[in-house]
């Protein structure tokens, strides 16, 4: 019998990239984000991922601070304009991904309550 995270997983692995946003803009809580975050990359090809320049492969996801580092990392390579033609479209797809995950990273904290006994 398969169970209500194995079928969320199923619906999210086979979601197209505007449902992936809404799941994002919907989370309630980093560790949600860094999740979603981690099935999206699951969907990605092995061929799909040696297309992109080694520093923009998605290296092991642990928290808020990997995600915000690897978007800026996608950024500056694709300003940089250092990727064939051909694969630009491969960058741009998982620069948007991450990029709103790391919007939504900062949103969530921004918005996070502050912990009692911080100086003012």
């Amino acid at each position: 019998m398969e169970t209500k995270a194995q079928s969320q997983k199923w619906h999210r692995s086979s979601a197209p990239i505007e449902d992936w946003r809404n799941l994002i803009r919907e989370s309630s809580q980093e560790d949600e984000v860094v999740t979603l975050v981690r099935d999206h990359m699951a969907r990605w090809s092995p061929e799909e991922i040696v297309r992109l320049p080694d520093e923009c492969r998605p290296g092991r996801i642990r928290d808020a601070e990997d995600i915000t580092r690897w978007a800026f990392v996608l950024a500056s390579t694709h300003c940089a304009q250092c990727v064939a033609a051909e694969d630009e479209p491969l960058l741009e797809r998982m620069l948007e991904f991450v990029t709103h995950a790391a919007i939504r990273l900062s949103e969530l904290n921004a918005t996070r309550p502050e912990t009692a006994g911080s100086a003012d």
